[in-house]
């Protein structure tokens, strides 16, 4: 059988990765040509020809690029001068995910990302750039054995005529419909995802980067324009400044987790979400390497969790923490339970965890304070140097981090410990910047246990506990310091025991 060409519009995704390649080599002659102040003819002549080269170069990189689906696997061909086929099998697949941008609804194609265990940097083994919805769903289809849930579209009536036939042997015969487990996020769940993000700091930090930025004069003017202002206009100036971030965070999760939901289906689990770009990503659950429930502190007064999960693939790459979401929002209590479906080998509850000793916990506070203590340090000779007249308000900016350390110290020894749950599942819990997670990871899935003991830590007996667990196409270490001797004693027996 023949293969098959993407479709046209596939030529604006090559057209901006090969000028992404091109842009380097206009640059590099534009800063000869500055340098040898050659601004002749000549030069225009160049930059079209590497502009020519490069189209030509899309153009003959779409015209040899096909691809055929398969009974046994999805085969691809490639190349720009070589000619490379590449066969994967369907069992071989770990993640499939379909992403279909505003501008590609109206002509029913999306692109699609596959990747397998084999992977080894950040490119997938296959990626579609735009082709038919129907095609997505053959591949699934074919990967999972069912039937395909959508027909083609160019056959809209068979579409129509299967869906009357699932909803009649629903009435029919509805013990024979198993109904699979869904979940779709509501307007109020999703609001309070978004309102309950920290996503603001990252912009704020962005601003202030900024303003270092600017040049001395335009940053010595807005300083004099400042400082004539009242103190209740500065302030209002600042509050504004937060709820800009405040709202530019809220719409960007409101249209990223936009009509989230999530479906597990034969062994897959499926979640959908997006607005601008419809992002769908299927996994098998046997390919779930860990789950984790990550609470911020606003989060956690607000008794509310997000569950995601570590996977072999670089799926869920867009997210803040590289984690595919499964559960964006949803009450902490519940967790687990609302999670069992989806996921079968969870527990039902939280099992009773070994926490740091209190006499550790001193040791966390002691780091926090001693390493922004350092970094102050440095700050202050500089002020102390350069900008004399800063240091009293430095001193008093120094004395409010160094608080924010101890109490940053404290967060973390009270969020840390580890519980045996059974003979093939273990859960860790950690802290990190007034952030607590909670990993529920397999025996099976757990790639190393280590144990780690400085000179000073052998009396008092105590402990590094790191488990490794793959995470993408690396590896996450999941850390518990401080523990005492004994119980991280008993994970790495609980890891090396004999099956």
């Amino acid at each position: 059988m023949k293969g098959k060409h993407l479709a046209p519009l596939a030529l604006v995704g090559m057209g901006v990765k090969e000028l992404r390649s091109a842009f380097w080599a206009v640059v590099a002659v534009l800063a000869l040509a500055s340098k040898l102040d050659w601004w002749t003819i000549w030069l225009g002549l160049i930059v079209v020809a590497i502009i020519v080269i490069t189209v030509i170069a899309v153009a003959v990189r779409y015209w040899r690029f096909t691809y055929l689906v398969g009974d046994d696997g999805l085969t691809i061909n490639s190349g720009l001068f070589e000619q490379k086929t590449q066969h994967i099998p369907y069992s071989r697949i770990q993640t499939v995910q379909r992403q279909q941008w505003f501008f590609m609804r109206p002509f029913r194609l999306e692109s699609l990302t596959i990747e397998t265990a084999s992977h080894k940097d950040e490119e997938a083994e296959a990626s579609l750039l735009a082709v038919p919805v129907a095609v997505g769903d053959q591949i699934e289809a074919l990967r999972t054995g069912k039937q395909p849930t959508t027909a083609p579209a160019k056959d809209p009536e068979a579409a129509h005529t299967a869906e009357l036939a699932e909803a009649l042997q629903a009435i029919t015969h509805p013990e024979d419909v198993a109904a699979d487990p869904t979940y779709q996020i509501n307007a109020h769940d999703l609001n309070l995802y978004a309102l309950s993000s920290v996503g603001f700091v990252p912009i704020i930090v962005f601003l202030l980067a900024l303003w270092q930025r600017l040049p001395d004069d335009a940053m010595t003017d807005a300083a004099n324009a400042l400082a004539h202002l009242a103190f209740l206009v500065v302030v209002a100036l600042v509050i504004g400044a937060l709820l800009l971030g405040l709202m530019v965070t809220y719409l960007s999760i409101l249209q990223k987790f936009y009509h989230f939901t999530l479906t597990r289906s034969a062994q897959q689990l499926t979640t959908a979400r997006g607005y601008f770009k419809r992002n769908t990503v299927s996994v098998r659950s046997a390919h779930v390497q860990a789950v984790r429930i990550k609470q911020s502190i606003l989060r956690q007064w607000l008794h509310l969790a997000t569950v995601q999960v570590l996977i072999a693939s670089n799926a869920g790459q867009d997210e803040d923490d590289d984690e595919l979401v499964l559960m964006p929002v949803l009450r902490d209590d519940a967790a687990l339970t609302t999670m069992q479906p989806y996921i079968d080998w969870l527990p039902e509850e939280v099992p009773d965890v070994r926490r740091v000793p209190a006499g550790n916990r001193w040791l966390f506070i002691r780091n926090a304070v001693l390493i922004w203590a350092g970094i102050l340090l440095a700050g202050g000779l500089a002020v102390g140097i350069f900008a004399r007249t800063w240091l009293a308000p430095y001193l008093v900016l120094a004395a409010v981090i160094l608080l924010f350390g101890f109490f940053q110290g404290r967060y973390v020894s009270r969020s840390a410990g580890v519980a045996i749950v059974s003979p093939d599942l273990l859960m860790l819990e950690t802290g990190h910047y007034f952030t607590r997670e909670r990993f529920l990871v397999r025996r099976a899935n757990v790639q190393a246990v280590e144990l780690a003991q400085s000179i000073w830590m052998k009396k008092p007996g105590r402990a590094h506990l790191t488990v490794n667990v793959r995470k993408g196409n690396s590896n996450e270490a999941i850390e518990v310091r401080y523990l005492d001797l004994k119980t991280a004693s008993a994970v790495r027996d609980w890891f090396t025991r004999e099956k």
